[in-house]
């Protein structure tokens, strides 16, 4: 299954800078969060070494690894998180993000 996602992310990239409508990648994140009142972001390094930007709003729901409800200055670095959202160009705009999962 994970070679069928990497072979659709490959297929799409190759098209240009397209929306793909739903990803889930889990990493480590890099780096503390950065938190405003709307949101805020924070970079991933995934499996592979590569590090994807995530961008978080009001409406992303955080989960801590404990089950209950997070925010953004719960995103610390070097925390395991999987992220699910829509991509485009590198930046995945975040549905979900559950910390302690990857």
């Amino acid at each position: 299954m994970r070679g069928l996602l990497a072979l659709f992310l490959g297929l799409a990239a190759a098209c240009g800078d397209v929306d793909i409508l739903f990803v889930v990648r889990s990493g480590t994140v890099a780096a503390d969060a950065f938190c405003d009142a709307s949101g805020g972001s924070f970079g991933m390094r995934d499996q592979q070494g590569l590090t994807i930007a995530v961008v978080i709003t009001d409406d992303t729901k955080i989960v801590l690894a404990s089950g209950g409800n997070g925010r953004c200055s719960d995103i610390t670095g070097g925390a395991l998180a999987e992220v699910q959202g829509n991509e485009k160009g590198g930046t995945i705009d975040a549905k979900s993000v559950h910390l302690g999962a990857g």
